[in-house]
């Protein structure tokens, strides 16, 4: 009780001087980018991406709305009917979970219906700020500048000697797969944002190095399968302005980092062998098998039999929002008591166990704004976010809302240029670069 007090008034102490400050605006919106990089910063079991986003929008109610209203109101239709099932499932283990994605749902329909694009660079400037310090914490880990079995928010985290024998690191997330995704997302930041050539060096270095020494399969598939899909345009040559960002910085950024991710494969003692065996196991697992030594995969196979179970014998509406908890890490039911989980780990079997065809338009919603947001940074992310929880469930961090809330302003944008102008493309960074960002640290003069 006494730690909660602390933070509490840290919080409300933090709050003054915000509210007292002239940029109060701009300040806010970089915390709430910083905020959506940390997996599970919370104050009172609110996650503090929330909090900042109700005190940003306080500020911006004034405005007038962006034209989101329609895909706003699907959403928040959408999670209420999962939500609702926390109401009458049978196996709910986690009842606050409900609150917690009517939360994320109501920030994430704030940034979509109030935030400018101002808003938005600011906010991914933030969001790429801690992802590149995650990173560097990790490599630190790594080089043993700090022990590897220390995590900043998870002390005496396993560093999983059996894949790794440097040691998986896990930066400022818990766990190592966490990391992978998180400096994927840097990576896309780090390409895609209008920074210096020298910023974009670093942040896109570290990103990389990160995301290579994380061993995250998921991570790694799903960045790549990200990039193919970007690549088909430029190799087919329908994207004129994703092939001319090559020429403003960023083919130098790539090939700097590709020569430091190969030396690292190198030079660092037992990094190519252990990549060799990761990747055997990573195409094993998408060929439906494993192989000797990978328990990681086999446990995740058990998991999905597991889920399958639990929705084959399940009613029209789930067994109810965190009822996918009840399948533990191991794949092993636990169907009476307690749980140690509160969701599974692939997202949509989760969803599916817990509200089964009440979770339809929640999934026809995220296929549509894939679909028309891909094209757009917010949209890159939330796919990556979608691939990688798949394997490692990630769709309750506030980086998946901030995504999709920015991705329904991309939306919006793009159908009004439609109807404007449907013969102009917009070019591929404009909507990432304006003259009040570069006052920002990192931003492109």
């Amino acid at each position: 009780m006494l730690i909660l007090l602390f933070e509490l008034l840290a919080v409300a102490a933090i709050a003054i001087m915000l509210l007292c400050h002239p940029r109060r605006d701009d300040i806010l919106a970089v915390l709430i980018g910083v905020a959506a990089g940390f997996t599970d910063l919370q104050v009172a079991r609110v996650h503090v991406f929330t909090i900042l986003v109700f005190v940003w929008v306080l500020f911006k109610l004034a405005r007038r709305m962006n034209k989101t209203v329609t895909l706003v109101l699907v959403l928040s239709m959408s999670t209420t009917l999962v939500a609702s099932t926390v109401l009458i499932g049978d196996l709910v283990v986690n009842p606050t979970l409900a609150l917690q994605l009517i939360a994320l749902t109501v920030a994430a329909a704030a940034l979509a219906l109030y935030s400018t694009p101002d808003d938005q660079r600011r906010m991914l400037h933030g969001l790429l700020f801690i992802l590149t310090f995650s990173g560097m914490v990790a490599i630190a880990q790594v080089a043993q500048i700090i022990p590897s079995e220390v995590s900043l928010i998870v002390p005496d985290q396993l560093i999983h000697l059996e894949i790794s024998s440097i040691g998986r690191p896990s930066g400022l997330t818990p766990e190592p797969d966490w990391l992978g995704m998180m400096s994927g997302i840097g990576i896309f930041l780090a390409f895609s944002l209008d920074l210096r050539r020298w910023v974009r060096v670093l942040a896109l270095g570290i990103c990389s190095v990160s995301w290579l020494l994380a061993f995250a399969r998921a991570a790694w598939v799903g960045v790549l399968i990200v990039v193919v899909l970007l690549a088909l345009p430029i190799i087919l040559n329908r994207n004129r302005a994703l092939r001319s960002s090559f020429q403003q910085g960023r083919g130098f950024a790539v090939s700097i980092v590709a020569v430091v991710l190969a030396v690292t494969t190198v030079v660092v003692s037992g990094v190519s062998t252990d990549l060799w065996n990761r990747l055997r196991q990573t195409v094993a697992g998408a060929m439906g098998s494993t192989v000797p030594g990978d328990d990681g995969g086999l446990a995740r196979f058990q998991q999905v039999d597991s889920l399958l179970y639990l929705a084959e014998h399940s009613p029209f509406y789930g067994h109810g929002l965190s009822a996918a908890g009840r399948v533990g890490v191991s794949g092993k039911l636990y169907l009476t008591g307690p749980s140690p989980n509160s969701v599974a780990s692939n997202w949509v079997l989760g969803l599916w166990v817990d509200a089964r065809y009440l979770a339809i338009p929640f999934f026809l919603l995220i296929a549509y704004v894939l679909v028309r947001s891909f094209s757009t940074l917010p949209g890159r992310i939330l796919a990556l976010v979608c691939f990688c929880s798949l394997i490692s469930n990630a769709t309750y961090f506030p980086v998946f809302w901030l995504a999709l809330g920015l991705s329904l302003c991309a939306i919006a944008a793009r159908s009004s240029r439609e109807a404007a102008t449907p013969d102009v493309t917009t070019p591929y960074s404009s909507m990432y670069r304006s003259r009040s960002v570069r006052r920002w640290p990192g931003a492109r003069r």
